[in-house]
């Protein structure tokens, strides 16, 4: 295990990226023997006729050769099972490994064809801090701004932790503003980000004096992609677009409209992306609903029922999004609460494929039992229950549709029967 520094790493960073943003000389260090350390060609050299970066520290230590490594080329393999990327214009950390190299990454969706170019390098004991120029080629939502294909380059400051040779924490540091204003766009006052309706460069009077557009003016929406719930119990927001702080709340499917509440996250009033959503993997159905709150009671605290009501469009309506769900491999079994009445069997009627654990209640007056058939699977409860009697009924199900039913007697006939959908 690594020695961290003597002093927080909040202060190092704040010392060295404020000597960075006023271009201070600072000096290369003076190894042991009296030289001036010098980086390893590859990770380090750049286009031909670069000068060679300013490096303060050691160089060929396994931190330095880890960072720059993963700057070159990021690889899933050089970060740690439990490692944070956090990118400052972004209102969420990233946690998960192929998040942070995929395309939650706002940097991986907006830009492509990345080249980097290495200014200076700080190096001590476990940080290592590196000042580049970031080149991407505009061919993704950026903060609003669609596709340029405009080609841009940006100084930006990364600071990465490494333990046992591999990365716990990367903090990325730039001006998205600038960035906004490379690719030909307008920018929003301070604190509010570009908005959907940004869609040219500026021209004239425009450019000059910015757009004025208020982030309240802001149309609500949101944009969610069919997924697999991710390792960390949490969906993923593709884009939340809210005039006020509030909340993104995710429902259980209630035969086709939004049903219970199975988590929420706050998001700032803006264009957010890449938004995780922690949920109750127990309560998942094939279909979730996603929905924009606002956060009207006491702030940072959900409220609802209570003020926190859900944020409506211009013509009255619920912001709300649609989309299919399923598992991860190797998860543990859904569970799924029935209950059993007189003339009803109440369960979701959507599920996502899986091993489904169903805890089965008689709440009627009389006796019943619970039976699902369909897609080559014909299975019930081993007894009969009376009233008041619990059971549990583990399966596999694959997608399909099935049928859930009370086998005793004429129960089915009397509305205890159901059409159950598995995605």
């Amino acid at each position: 295990m690594k020695r961290f520094v003597s002093f927080s790493l909040a202060t190092f960073a704040l010392i060295v990226v404020a000597a960075l943003a006023l271009s201070l000389p600072l000096a290369p260090a003076v190894a042991q023997d009296g030289t001036t350390p010098t980086p390893t060609p590859d990770p380090m050299t750049g286009p031909t006729g670069m000068d060679q970066p300013v490096i303060i520290g050691n160089a060929q230590s396994e931190e330095a050769q880890v960072a720059l490594r993963y700057l070159e080329n990021p690889d899933v393999t050089l970060l740690a099972d439990t490692v944070t990327y956090r990118d400052w214009t972004q209102a969420q950390p990233l946690t998960l490994r192929d998040d942070i190299v995929g395309p939650a990454n706002l940097l991986n969706s907006a830009f492509s064809d990345h080249e980097i170019t290495i200014k200076r390098v700080i190096i001590a004991e476990n940080t290592v801090v590196v000042e580049y120029d970031f080149t991407g080629v505009h061919t993704g939502t950026f903060l609003g701004a669609e596709p340029t294909g405009q080609t841009v380059t940006v100084e930006m400051v990364a600071i990465f932790e490494v333990e046992d040779g591999l990365i716990t924490r990367i903090d990325v540091y730039y001006d998205a503003a600038t960035l906004a204003r490379a690719l030909g766009f307008t920018l929003q006052p301070p604190g509010a980000a570009l908005g959907p309706d940004v869609t040219g460069p500026a021209t004239g009077d425009d450019a000059a004096q910015g757009d004025e557009e208020d982030v309240t003016a802001l149309a609500p929406s949101l944009v969610v992609e069919d997924q697999t719930v991710r390792e960390d119990g949490s969906v993923l927001i593709a884009r939340a677009v809210s005039p006020v702080n509030g909340w993104v709340v995710i429902h259980a499917d209630d035969s086709g409209r939004p049903g219970t509440v199975i988590g929420y996250a706050p998001v700032a009033a803006g264009d957010t992306r890449a938004l995780a959503v922690p949920i109750d993997s127990n309560a998942v159905t094939a279909t979730l609903f996603a929905m924009l709150h606002v956060d009207e009671g006491t702030a940072g605290t959900y409220e609802f029922p209570g003020d926190d009501v859900p944020l409506t469009d211009a013509q009255g309506n619920p912001v709300v999004a649609a989309f299919a769900v399923s598992a991860p491999e190797g998860t543990a079994a859904q569970t799924v609460d029935v209950t059993l009445i007189d003339g009803q069997i109440q369960m979701p009627t959507s599920l996502a494929a899986g091993r489904i654990l169903f805890n089965v209640a008689n709440s009627g007056t009389m006796a019943h039992s619970f039976e699902i058939e369909g897609e080559g699977v014909s299975q019930a409860l081993a007894s009969t229950l009376q009233p008041g009697e619990t059971a549990t009924l583990d399966i596999e199900l694959q997608p399909g549709t099935y049928e859930v039913y009370c086998p005793v007697d004429d129960h089915a006939e009397q509305g205890m029967r159901l059409e159950l959908t598995v995605q």
